[in-house]
This record gives C-alpha cells, sequence and structure tokens, in this order.
C-alpha cells in the first residue's frame, strides 16, 4: 500500500510539471480536417498560432509538414489514419502525419475519431507518402466560400485547467488504485461494525415481571438476545461458554454441574429465529445449571414442524424453567403458524395445559410475511380448563390446526371426556386423526366417552378410519353422529369392520340435512355388520347396534338387498332410509325384513 501511494504522488508531481511545460510553451496540437475538402487545399489546411518564443521541443505541432524538422526539433513523427493499422491488416488508404512531444499511441485518445498510428523513424521521411485525403463529391457550382464545420479542432486551450490532460493510463491506474481500495475498506468495516453490533447480549438485572413468572425473588441476572440477530449454533456455543466462565466465577473456580450456580434467565426473542438444533442445546443447558431458566417470546409464526416438536418436548421435559413473556399482567395468546402440523401443535398445546397459564389463548395465523390475512384461529383456553369432561367447538372455524391444537391442550385429562362435540368446524382428516389420537390413546383411553359428534365437516375415508380403528377401546361410547361429511365406501368399510366388536348403539350417517356418499357399496359393507351378536358377546359388549341412519347416502337397489338380507339378524329399534333412491320393491323387501324390535322405519322421500 505505501509503494502505491508513493507511485501516486509521484505520478501528480510529474503531471503538474508536464502542465507547466505546457503553458510556458504554448503547445498547441493541431487537428488536421481529412476527407471534408474537395481539393488538396482542404486537406492541408491548418490553425496557425503565433509564438513570442523560439523554436523548442515543445513546439513540435509547426513541424507537421515537415518531417526532417520534426525529429530536429526532438520530437516523434507520426502517422495516423481513421481506419486500422494493425500487423497484417492492408495500408489505410486515408492517412494524416502529425509531429508531437508524446507517443504516437497517445493520439488514439488525443484525436478523435483515429482507428490506427504508425511511428515514422529517422531517415525514412523520403519514403513516406503524402497524406491521403477521403474521397469527396465534386464542388457544388456556387462560388459561396466553405467555412470550417464546428468541432473539428480540439485543442488543450479548450480542456478545463484543472483537467490533466497529458496524463497517461499508468498515471490514472497509480491514482485510482488507492482510493479504489480505501472505499472497499470502507465498506468491509462498515459491514463489519453493524455485524458486531447486531449481535449484542445485553446484560441486566431481572424485571419484576420474569420473576413473578418463575415465581422467584428479584436479583438475577438477565441475559437479553433481543439484539443478537438470527442466533446460530456458533451464537449459542459462545453464550454457553460465557456462562460456563460466569459460573466458574461465582464458584470459586470449581464448576458445580447439578447445583444452584448459574442463576441467570436467557430471554429469547421472535427475531432469534430459534431451531430445533438449539432447542435441544438449551434443554442440555437446563439439565446442567437448576438456576438456569430461559424466556421465551410469543411468537413463534416463523417456526417449522421440527422447531415447534423440540419446543413441546422442551416445555414438558423442563417444567417450571422455561416461561413466556408476559406484557404486565395482561395475557396474551401463543402465536402459532396455521400451516404446521397436527402433531407439531398439538405437543406444544399439550405444554400449556398445567405449567402456563400466562398463556390464555392459541392464536394460529400465517407468518407475517405472507400477503394473505394473518389470523385464522383463536383457541380460547379459559373455557377448556373449567371442563374437564367435554371437549365442545360448535360453529367455530377451527380447522384442522385449530381441533389439533385443542386436543393437544386436553391430552392430560383426555380420559376423563365424556362428551366431544366438534360440529361445524371444517374439520378434515388430519382434524379427525387428532380426535381419535386423543380419545383412542393406547395408555390412557377415554373410556367413559358417551357421545362423538363429528357432523358437518369434511372428513373423509381416512379420518373416519382412524377413528373406526379407535372404536374397540371406548368401552362406554354410545352414539357416533357423522353426518353431512365426505365419507365414502371405503370409511364405511372401515367402520363396518370395527362396529361389530364396539359399544356404539347409534350410528347417524345421514339425516333430513345431508349424508355422506357411500353409495351402494358401503351400504352393503354396512349392513353385514349388523350380524353382531356374537362379535359383540365375543367383546364381552351386553347391547348391541340400535339405531341406524342411512338418510341421503344412496341406498339403492343393491344396498337394500343387502339390507334385507342382515335385518332379520339384527336388533335395530330405529332405521331410517329416506332419500335413499329406493324403489317400491327394495322397499317392500325390506318391510318384510325387519326384526320384531323395529319401532321406526323411515322411507320418506323415495321413488
Amino acid at each position: 500500500m505505501r509503494l502505491i501511494l508513493h507511485g501516486g504522488i509521484l505520478g501528480i508531481v510529474a503531471g503538474l510539471e508536464s502542465i507547466a511545460a505546457v503553458k510556458n510553451g504554448t503547445e498547441v496540437f493541431v487537428r488536421r480536417a481529412v476527407g471534408l475538402g474537395s481539393s488538396a487545399e482542404n486537406t492541408t489546411e491548418t490553425t496557425t498560432t503565433t509564438t513570442t518564443t523560439t523554436t523548442t521541443t515543445a513546439d513540435c505541432s509547426n513541424f507537421v509538414n515537415n518531417c526532417e524538422g520534426c525529429f530536429t526539433a526532438r520530437c516523434r513523427y507520426c502517422k495516423v489514419s481513421p481506419q486500422s493499422m494493425d500487423w497484417g491488416q492492408p495500408p489505410p488508404t486515408i492517412f494524416d502525419y502529425v509531429c508531437t512531444s508524446r507517443t504516437c499511441t497517445d493520439m488514439m485518445i488525443m484525436r478523435p475519431g483515429t482507428g490506427g498510428v504508425g511511428e515514422v523513424t529517422i531517415g525514412t521521411c523520403a519514403q513516406q507518402l503524402p497524406p491521403q485525403a477521403r474521397p469527396t463529391q465534386p464542388p457544388p457550382s456556387t462560388t459561396t466560400p466553405r467555412t470550417r464545420p464546428p468541432n473539428l479542432s480540439i485543442t488543450e486551450s479548450e480542456a478545463p485547467s484543472w483537467f490533466p490532460t497529458d496524463w497517461g493510463v499508468l498515471h490514472w491506474v497509480v491514482i485510482l488504485t488507492p482510493v479504489c481500495i480505501l472505499i472497499i475498506a470502507c465498506f468491509c468495516l462498515y459491514f463489519r461494525l453493524r455485524r458486531s453490533g447486531s449481535r449484542r447480549v445485553h446484560v441486566a438485572p431481572e424485571t419484576d415481571s420474569e420473576s413473578r413468572a418463575f415465581k422467584r425473588k428479584s436479583g438475577q441476572v438477565q441475559w437479553d438476545f433481543a439484539e443478537a440477530g438470527v442466533i446460530d449454533a456458533d451464537d449459542l456455543r459462545a453464550a454457553k461458554e460465557a456462562l460456563h466462565a460466569s459460573v466458574k466465577e461465582e464458584v470459586s473456580g470449581k464448576l458445580e454441574l447439578g447445583s444452584a450456580a448459574g442463576k441467570r434467565c436467557l430471554s429469547f426473542w421472535a427475531a432469534n429465529r430459534l431451531q430445533a438444533s438449539l432447542i435441544v442445546e438449551l434443554e442440555g443447558l437446563l439439565a446442567c445449571y437448576q438456576g438456569l431458566t430461559i424466556s421465551f417470546d410469543r411468537d413463534w409464526r416463523q417456526a417449522n414442524d421440527p422447531t415447534l416438536t423440540a419446543l413441546g418436548r422442551l416445555l414438558l421435559k423442563m417444567r417450571g424453567c422455561c416461561k413466556f413473556r408476559t406484557s404486565g399482567s395482561q395475557l396474551l395468546p401463543l402465536r402459532l403458524p396455521v400451516a404446521a402440523s397436527s402433531t407439531a401443535l398439538g405437543g406444544v398445546c399439550e405444554s400449556l395445559a398445567s405449567f402456563h397459564p400466562e398463556i390464555d389463548a392459541v392464536s394460529l395465523e400465517m407468518p407475517s410475511e405472507s400477503q394473505q390475512k394473518e389470523e385464522f384461529f383463536t383457541l380460547q383456553l379459559s373455557p377448556l380448563r373449567m371442563s374437564s369432561q367435554s371437549l365442545v367447538l360448535n360453529r367455530e372455524a377451527a380447522g384442522d390446526a385449530g381441533v389439533a391444537s385443542a386436543c393437544g391442550f386436553v391430552k392430560s385429562w383426555g380420559a376423563r371426556l365424556q362428551i366431544v362435540r366438534l360440529v361445524e368446524c371444517s374439520i378434515g382428516d388430519a382434524g379427525a386423526s387428532a380426535v381419535a389420537r386423543l380419545v383412542g390413546n393406547g395408555r390412557t383411553p377415554a373410556v367413559g366417552l358417551r357421545e362423538l359428534n363429528l357432523c358437518a365437516n369434511m372428513i373423509g375415508d381416512r379420518g373416519v378410519s382412524d377413528i373406526a380403528d379407535a372404536l374397540p377401546v371406548l368401552d362406554s361410547l354410545s352414539k357416533l353422529l357423522l353426518e353431512r361429511n365426505r365419507i365414502g365406501p371405503v370409511g364405511a368399510g372401515a367402520l363396518a369392520a370395527r362396529l361389530p366388536r364396539s359399544s356404539v348403539r347409534e350410528l347417524y350417517l345421514g339425516s333430513h340435512l345431508g349424508g355422506n356418499p357411500i353409495n351402494e357399496q358401503g351400504v352393503k359393507a354396512l349392513a353385514s355388520a349388523l350380524d353382531d351378536l356374537l362379535p359383540r358377546a365375543a367383546a364381552n359388549r351386553t347391547d348391541r347396534l340400535c339405531v341406524l341412519s342411512l338418510e341421503a347416502c344412496g341406498v339403492g337397489e343393491s344396498g337394500a338387498a343387502a339390507l334385507a338380507e342382515f335385518l332379520p339378524k339384527s336388533s335395530l329399534t330405529m332405521l331410517s332410509l329416506a332419500r335413499g333412491g329406493l324403489k317400491d320393491a327394495d322397499a317392500e323387501a325390506i318391510v318384510r325384513a325387519l326384526p320384531n324390535t323395529v319401532l321406526s322405519l323411515d322411507l320418506a322421500g323415495n321413488e
């Protein structure tokens, strides 16, 4: 860098000396008008300048037509042309001569329109051809004298006084190189300072609200990562080393793992973008230092499924060591991504049930960068906390994410549920699967559940198949309502396979408001489930299926024939086949096959 700056300074000094020499000698460069005249007089037109000094090496322009005189004046005699004069090219047909104190290659810059230059050597002046002008048209008949076009003669006197017109390429390189290096260094320093400024961790005493959240006395130290930006593994490693060093000082140089040393509160924010691997590292820190606590932000809309799963596991395992930040006495919702999986949402909401009273609601929203409507559904947790025997969300646009969150929240007391009503909640297959996992949990199933109502949703074959798999463990379930969904023949077949070993006494797949497209194939499968005397006895079930509603389910001719075959073996007391596409022969066959236990038969809306 010193060599470059030294060379630049020498270049500046040399340029200033050259400018002074030009001014003293009144050097004037003449541009010849080539090819614009109609005779030899036009091609040899020059501009003369009267000087007050004698001929010196600087007055080279006076010898533009004198090759020998140019060399005598210690100048260079150059051949210039608008055509290329590279090696291997034909000789130019248009050319001129210039006497200058510069190098011939400088004429490429000094004379606009110059395409090639060549230097005339000493002793070859006699061999040089006269200047050749550009061919022109015959002169006009008028005798009006021609005037020189403007801007054909460009001299140094026309340039600004401060501009170094005699500088070469090397001068500019020497001057501009350190300037460019200085600019790049300034940019690098700016970004480095900006990065180091964004990685700051604020250390201050713990606030009173944080102390109340963890139910302890104030006075502990809080490490606030609000200005740390996006945290990666290196940042967390540095924080662990700093925590290790601070705890070492507290225990007089000996780190006592598992003790109450290291009473710190790590405060993380949404801008930190914690990932699953970092949350696992935080779990290890909490296991190491009993006095360490973590305060999380309520905004997790940017989190992915692995991150939410790791967060739920951390909150469940480290109970009492992790809290969500509060705003005074105001309870704010926990903001989760609506696009997350049901398993991830359920795991986070499960941890909120008993150990996080600071969370009063769960808001399922789109990420902040999304252009769609941000808020999707808000699940109020207070009604769910107050009702430990029922899960009721009627006519709420909860969707699969909302239902999965609710099921995860009540999972800890799911074995005590007696009623689950989720009517018109926009539930799909994922939501139905979440409900099936809640009530059919292998370790603690809802053995006291009496009613499961999932009417007017969007449940298909996959969702109803999961619900059917949970029926054998629901010992008290007597009423199953699935009308106005999207259950097809496959789902009806799954129900038919599980019904004979269940306690369901009332099955509603259709009503006067609508049914399911199970069609004739699905009706035939359900008809075979009416013969449930022996399977239920083998499963220790005292009750049999008594109510079957297939209204608006597309029973059809073959479905009616299957029902007529198995009805005598059933114990039905009510059968609804309204709007089932039956004809007179089908209805007659069904009536003849009814068992003696039937008290109600609905055939309205058929042909």
